[in-house]
């Protein structure tokens, strides 16, 4: 095992832009491929998805040719439900599975965000959107910004919202890595050792003292265990 490509998926308002640095502190055996969703940064023109079953399929297009090849995933947020149905999808279609899967900030995927986002008048989604934290505050500020980003979030809080998970697919056929905020407003509700429950592999779990973007603030203990995690598998391969 020369080299394991690590797909990496976005929060709900993000881009692949968020996961540039990594290439630049992950091993070079590591091949970071943060991909773009439609209708954001790379692909701003391209129309938005509003369900997660269209994000797969448009993801899994993208990811399909290079399936013969090692690969993890991981994704934050938004990311984190739609890894988890990527990974199936592919397992299902092809029969391969990544060496690893990484999931942040998501809760188990029986599980619902403590309230429907998707459905607020604008100013409460606002409000609610800035407790979770991470969109900078100038961003709210400047209405015509907020115009071109209002739609994006509606969007991706509507395929969270939406979203409904069918057990009869399968759990996920690997090991999986939990990463979660002890203040997180959007996963406080829930157990995250439920997670163990959804793969057939072992499930290990890393709790950081922060909010729903610990991912900023602990960047590098998030990398590390990335590095560690995908260093055990090139070693035993």
């Amino acid at each position: 095992m020369k080299k394991i490509i690590l797909y990496c998926l976005p929060y709900a308002g993000g881009s692949s832009y968020i996961y540039q640095q990594w290439r630049g502190i992950l091993d070079d055996f590591i091949e970071v491929i943060p991909l773009e969703y439609s209708g954001r940064g790379t692909r701003f023109g391209d129309s938005l998805i509003k369900s997660a079953e269209e994000h797969v399929d448009d993801l899994f297009c993208i990811v399909k040719s290079r399936l013969e090849e090692p690969f993890a995933f991981f994704g934050h947020s938004m990311g984190s439900l739609l890894t988890f149905e990527l990974i199936r999808t592919i397992h299902q279609r092809t029969g391969r599975s990544p060496v690893h899967g990484f999931f942040s900030a998501g809760y188990p995927p029986n599980r619902k965000p403590p309230f429907p986002y998707s459905s607020l008048p604008d100013d409460d989604f606002v409000s609610k959107i800035q407790l979770l934290g991470g969109t900078p505050i100038e961003l709210f500020q400047q209405k015509d910004l907020l115009k071109l980003f209002l739609p994006i979030l509606r969007a991706d809080f509507q395929v969270i919202d939406e979203y409904v998970y069918q057990p009869e697919l399968g759990v996920l056929p690997c090991d999986i890595t939990i990463f979660s905020g002890e203040h997180d407003p959007f996963t406080r509700h829930i157990c995250i050792s439920e997670w163990e429950d959804f793969t057939n592999g072992s499930c290990s779990f890393m709790e950081f003292p922060e909010g729903h973007f610990f991912i900023r603030s602990y960047e590098k203990e998030i990398v590390d265990t990335i590095r560690r995690t995908l260093e055990s598998y090139k070693a035993h391969s």
